[in-house]
């Protein structure tokens, strides 16, 4: 990676961070606004697969300190196989795949991340019994879901201007 683009990771990870820091949850979500700029940095620099787990571990590292989780170092794994799933569409998807000015590419970048990070988070947590099958299928999956959404809607809105101006000062 160029200098220029580790500056705008870190810049865009920074600025996840903050904004999570002071997200309130709504309902049972919090949108996770770290997985929302770290995925904008990633769909805009289109790292190298293996730079992408760098990317997903300084995400991870810096999510744990906010994290509201009883087990937050599970953060650094799961941002890394998220940020490496999210590098995955950025590098193979050519295109941005535009329709009604909204970036498919963007919307699957950010739903990769999210989904297989909250995955693989949850399931761990069914697995070492922090919470039974039951919370897991009818509160937890749902939870997720509805970050997920909440997190394409963000990035989806963000990506085309973020994009313009990565573009013009490339």
């Amino acid at each position: 990676m160029k200098a220029k683009e580790l500056a705008l990771t870190a810049i865009f990870i920074a600025i996840g961070a903050a904004l999570y820091s002071f997200t309130p949850q709504i309902g049972n979500i919090t949108p996770d606004t770290v997985i929302c700029f770290t995925s904008l940095a990633i769909l805009l620099v289109k790292p190298r697969l293996l730079e992408s787990l760098g990317i997903g571990l300084v995400a991870g590292l810096i999510g744990m300190f906010f994290s509201k989780s009883a087990v937050p170092w599970l953060n650094i794994p799961t941002h890394m196989i998220g940020a490496f799933s999210c590098a995955v569409v950025a590098r193979f998807i050519e295109s941005d795949l535009l329709s009604w000015k909204i970036s498919w590419k963007a919307a699957l970048g950010v739903c990769a991340y999210t989904l297989i990070s909250g995955a693989i988070f949850i399931t761990t947590y069914l697995y070492m019994g922090i919470f039974p099958a039951k919370v897991y299928w009818t509160v937890v999956w749902p939870a997720v879901l509805l970050t997920t959404l909440v997190n394409i809607v963000i990035v989806v809105i963000l990506y085309i201007p973020a994009k313009t101006v990565y573009s013009k000062n490339a």
